[in-house]
């Protein structure tokens, strides 16, 4: 399994709305709040806060918002990036998955098991690569 790129988690979430929301973090009570509201992880939201303070790279942001503020090291790939890796294997073939609700907050509860299934295997987070080694 790799992280997929051309997924709605890394474009919507990760490079547009935390990028876009993650000042909101910036006042010391938000994280608090935000975690009463939302149901997220208030250790992540305070890590998140941290690293405010910090200037970092791209690589950087999308590893601590991949599997959490202290994820020193996290990768995306797409279609291409992916079939690289996998060269030397045969038979290769990728799938997309996972579009996990519970990142949407009170939007994600409302979103039909259906839906979020379909969602998944179009643009989902997970990409999943299946070879033969040759």
């Amino acid at each position: 399994m790799l992280y997929n790129r051309s997924s709605i988690n890394y474009y919507v979430e990760i490079m547009f709305l935390r990028k876009t929301f993650r000042w909101f973090l910036r006042p010391k009570f938000m994280p608090g709040l935000l975690a009463a509201i939302t149901g997220f992880d208030r250790w992540k939201l305070e890590g998140h806060r941290e690293m405010l303070k910090k200037k970092i790279s791209k690589e950087e942001w999308i590893s601590m918002n991949t599997d959490g503020p202290f994820c020193p090291l996290a990768r995306v790939y797409n279609l291409s990036e992916a079939a690289a890796l996998f060269a030397d294997f045969c038979n290769v073939k990728q799938e997309v998955w996972e579009f996990n609700v519970d990142h949407w907050s009170f939007v994600g509860r409302i979103i039909p098991d259906s839906f979020a299934k379909w969602i998944g295997r179009h643009w989902g987070w997970h990409r999943m690569i299946y070879g033969k080694k040759a």
